[in-house]
């Protein structure tokens, strides 16, 4: 009897290419230029009837551009490359049920792609497995059809879904997804179950006279809370409406997704009785950003230990997880646990392979700052600076981190125009542009202007912070003060003088500056407890 099967048809070119301009755009994709670029060269190659041609040296030299003395055996670049597209095409098929998808495969120990038919399956959730918070912005609703409110209304769900949709560590998913889903009308269980969604954004426009009234909300989808809730206004007759309500939509995306934002901050209440052996990279992510807020050089021992853990072992190809743990060596460094060769070692080879997976990555980015800081680059510190501003500029903690260190590099005017722009922008202070406006004062031999500069400053614990104010105080004069700050960070350090030199030595790049400090350094180190 014949069978009653159906005759597969043959796959198109066509078919490939619409597929694989699908892929490109999937948003794990959008930070590796470098994978896109692989992914279709392997794809065009074997198309065009070259795939068993495609190699380990041929992909380098041809495609990457690799000199022709390129040995796959000592640089695994490619190798590492086709292990993360693997992943990447995974994720991408897992999270779309598009049944006229061509199945795109990379065989293991091979470099020629695979084509199939992509077979039937039952509706799935829109996210991948992924590690960070998924998040949905709902339309904003409206007490009254009025022709603004309408306008604005619409605006704010799609303003804020790009403005969030910036944060590499968070996952907004499409509005167009959630309309396909019973109208949009659904509870929070279902945004859960159905989306995978663990956090729903709503919010309300209302209209009084010449303003808007706008409210919004974060929900949480676990157990249905209201985490946080702020009230904005919206001039109707302003100049400058856009204006003004883009920087609505950046005060809400920086309160919600910032590193110290509300989402941070919630995430870490359900990861922090959790055993370090079992964090995943976001929840390891969110105990650096708790260290950062009271470094110790136990808790930073702590954390370079999690982090070596990660490198070596699922997280080896994370470029973010690669970024944080250069920047731990650099707090070594500051802390005098590693020698200023084995850091520069370490972070040369870890900034390179983060960059290399990511080269869009604040994180990332932020780790070569720090690269170019010890290795005296200070052109190369605020390149990375306009980079990381220009990517995100709601990411208040990355841009005021670098801002930080445009100022140590030397470049006081840049580094604090760049931390006075995020205070105009929001009630967030950066603690650092009190300690660089001190600094600058310091250099310009303006003692008055430094120890106001200092007003009411708090010292959060860090020795670090502790111990430059140690120094500030002692230059402009006020010993007492100094010793005083000098004595607590002896407190939480052994060795609180030799770690004050390291500091000065290698995150001063400002001569004058290093030397005024240096001799404050010197007078202080002579006292006795």
């Amino acid at each position: 009897m014949p069978s009653t099967e159906p005759i597969p048809k043959p796959i198109t070119e066509q078919q490939v290419q619409t597929t694989l301009e699908k892929i490109v755009v999937f948003p794990p994709f959008y930070s590796s230029p470098k994978l896109v670029a692989f992914l279709r060269y392997v794809v065009e190659q074997t198309l065009a009837g070259q795939g068993s041609q495609l190699t380990q040296y041929s992909i380098a030299t041809d495609l990457f551009e690799k000199p022709a003395s390129f040995n796959p055996s000592s640089d695994p670049m490619v190798r590492m490359l086709a292990t993360k597209l693997r992943k990447l095409l995974t994720a991408f098929y897992e999270s779309n049920n598009d049944s006229e998808l061509i199945v795109i495969s990379l065989p293991k120990r091979n470099y020629m792609p695979e084509f199939a038919v992509k077979e039937s399956t039952e509706p799935s959730p829109l996210i991948p497995n992924i590690n960070y918070p998924t998040l949905v912005v709902q339309p904003f609703a409206m007490t009254l059809q009025d022709p603004i409110c309408n306008e604005v209304a619409l605006s704010l769900q799609e303003e804020l879904s790009y403005a969030l949709g910036l944060f590499e560590q968070l996952a907004v998913i499409s509005p167009l997804r959630v309309q396909e889903m019973a109208g949009g009308s659904l509870s929070l269980s279902e945004f859960r179950d159905k989306l995978g969604a663990r956090y729903v954004v709503s919010g309300s426009v209302r209209r009084a006279g010449e303003s808007l009234r706008v409210t919004v909300a974060l929900n949480e989808t676990e157990h249905g809370l209201q985490i946080w809730s702020e009230r904005f206004v919206l001039v109707v007759t302003s100049e400058d409406v856009l204006g003004d309500q883009l920087t609505v939509v950046q005060r809400i995306a920086t309160k919600m997704a910032s590193s110290y934002g509300v989402i941070s901050m919630h995430e870490f209440q359900r990861v922090k009785q959790q055993d370090s052996v079992s964090l995943n990279d976001y929840q390891a992510r969110l105990y650096y950003l708790e260290y950062l807020t009271k470094m110790s050089q136990e808790r930073l021992q702590d954390m370079i230990t999690l982090y070596q853990q990660l490198v070596a072992g699922r997280y080896a190809n994370d470029a973010r997880t690669l970024a944080t743990l250069a920047q731990l060596y650099c707090d070594a460094l500051l802390f005098g646990m590693m020698s200023y060769d084995e850091v520069i070692e370490r972070c040369e080879k870890l900034v390179s392979k983060a960059l290399d997976y990511a080269p869009r990555d604040g994180e990332v980015i932020l780790a070569q700052a720090w690269w170019a800081l010890l290795t005296n680059n200070p052109q190369k510190v605020s390149g990375c600076a306009e980079r990381i501003i220009q990517l995100n500029p709601n990411s208040h903690y990355t841009i005021g981190a670098v801002g930080w260190l445009v100022c140590l590099s030397g470049n006081f005017d840049y580094g604090i125009k760049i931390l006075t722009n995020l205070l105009g922008k929001d009630d967030y202070f950066p603690i650092w542009l009190k300690l660089s406006q001190a600094l600058n004062a310091i250099r310009q031999q303006d003692n008055e202007a430094a120890l106001q500069s200092l007003d009411l400053f708090y010292a959060e614990g860090n020795v670090l912070q502790t111990t430059l104010l140690a120094l500030i105080y002692q230059v402009a004069g006020q010993e007492e003060t100094a010793r005083q700050y000098w004595s607590e960070a002896k407190q939480s350090v052994i060795d609180i003088d030799a770690i004050a030199a390291q500091q000065l030595d290698v995150m001063i790049l400002d001569n004058s500056l290093r030397a005024t400090l240096e001799h404050a350094r010197l007078s202080l180190a002579n006292i006795t407890d």
